[in-house]
């Protein structure tokens, strides 16, 4: 199943891609980490590492652009791609950083 976003959409994904790719600006269990590893939210300045929502929420903001509909559509693709089982929240917490990446490669970024 392949997303089904517009192109701003699809340039918010591109762009939240990054952070969530490099290991060093990834997190789990919460939507963003500031530098004491303390949960915060992601489109705080302070915010220094994010999940895959999170990564999302942080760039759309700060193109502008409304997030709800690309994180609907990423917990669809996610339900799909688990056969039901997970949403990307889940993909995001549940699975090591290398397979949430490929999941983003496999998945979101199509």
């Amino acid at each position: 199943m392949e997303t089904r976003l517009n192109k701003l959409q699809r340039e918010v994904l591109e762009k939240a891609f990054p952070l969530i790719q490099n290991p060093d600006t990834f997190t789990k269990d919460y939507l963003a980490r500031d530098e004491g590893n303390i949960p915060i939210e992601p489109t705080n300045p302070h915010a220094v590492c994010w999940c895959s929502v999170g990564a999302v929420m942080k760039v759309a903001n700060d193109m502008g652009v409304d997030y709800a509909d690309i994180v609907y559509n990423m917990h669809e693709v996610a339900r799909v791609a688990t056969g039901g089982v997970m949403s990307v929240s889940e993909v995001n917490d549940r699975r090591s950083h290398a397979a949430v990446v490929q999941f983003w490669k496999d998945y979101l970024l199509k």
